[in-house]
């Protein structure tokens, strides 16, 4: 890894990472691990990235308000790039894709900002804008994995949630034709998330460095202190004992699939143990709401999420 990544600054371009998607792919269990490893991978990623978008901010114009050609096709190309090794990487677990930006989230979340905002601004010349704009839905996508991952750390540091990116958050677990797909999906999530899920906890993975312990119901969310947990049964805003034990219900049925990828395995359980669709409603409308509440420092919805009220409805706040 340190050495695509020396020929990588060598060059002066991305070019070289075409070999991590291409390598990834045909050695699958012994490259991703490399790079999930690597602090070199993640920080190159942050610093090219970064520093592309700066040269388009910075670019000279041209009469029609253009960005110059050559920078418009280096953005273009660069980007393309990094779509490549994020697809890879986005195929990788929870936890493996947490531990590759734990120490550059912040700032991969505002390169992927940035190259959001500019590929939708009006900059870049038509010629490379439609080769471009296929990318801009996934680099939202991937910003909101990020967000979902380390939203108390990103939102600490004061960074913008630009509305593609934010519609991306509200649809990254919808699935329209199947609660249960849906829970499985956010269930998932909850148990590959090392977070407090008491509201107004301060501390993180990234702050403490240490794993969380899961409720002892549910199996499902995690807590940084006993205190926190006891806070978090009672909360009126979204009491957990409103919901520990339907959770429990849906992980004890789906067993050991829930740490899988098939999640149609997943549906037969559920409808092999008879859990209705309200269970799953319900574990969806808890969850995405402490999600959204966990995003501010004083446990009220956050501006732009989904959140759904008592009626079930689901809205913007």
């Amino acid at each position: 890894m340190e050495s695509i990544i020396t020929l990588t600054r060598f060059m002066g371009d991305a070019y070289a990472l075409l070999l991590l998607p291409f390598l990834m792919r045909i050695c699958r269990s012994l490259i991703i691990p490399a790079v999930i490893s690597s602090p070199s991978v993640a920080e190159y990623i942050v610093e090219r990235g970064l520093k592309i978008c700066a040269d388009v901010s910075h670019a000279c114009s041209t009469h029609n308000g253009l960005v110059d050609v050559a920078v418009a096709e280096q953005f273009c190309g660069d980007m393309q790039r990094f779509t490549a090794f994020f697809h890879i990487l986005s195929q990788c677990l929870p936890g493996q894709i947490r531990q590759f930006y734990v120490n550059h989230a912040t700032d991969s979340f505002k390169f992927l900002s940035q190259a959001v905002k500019i590929i939708e601004s009006s900059l870049i010349p038509s010629i490379y804008k439609a080769e471009i704009e296929p990318h801009r839905e996934f680099l939202a996508a991937h910003a909101g994995v990020l967000y979902e991952l380390f939203y108390k750390d990103i939102r600490a540091s004061g960074a913008h949630l630009h509305p593609t990116i934010r519609f991306a958050i509200n649809t990254l677990f919808e699935d329209l034709t199947s609660p249960a797909v849906s829970a499985w999906e956010l269930i998932r999530h909850a148990r590959e998330t090392h977070i407090c899920f008491a509201l107004e906890c301060t501390e993180s993975l990234q702050s403490t460095g240490r794993m969380y312990q899961r409720c002892s119901g549910c199996l499902v969310v995690g807590y940084s202190s006993k205190e926190c947990q006891k806070r978090a049964w009672k909360d009126p805003r979204v009491p957990h004992r409103d919901i520990c034990k339907k959770l429990r219900q849906v992980v004890d049925a789906g067993k050991d699939h829930l740490g899988r990828e098939d999640d149609e395995i997943f549906v037969r359980d559920m409808m092999k143990a008879k859990i209705t669709d309200s269970v799953f409603v319900d574990t969806i409308r808890w969850l995405n709401n402490v999600r959204s509440m966990l995003s501010t420092a004083d446990g009220s919805p956050a501006p732009g999420l989904k959140f759904y009220n008592e009626q079930g409805h689901p809205t913007l706040v």
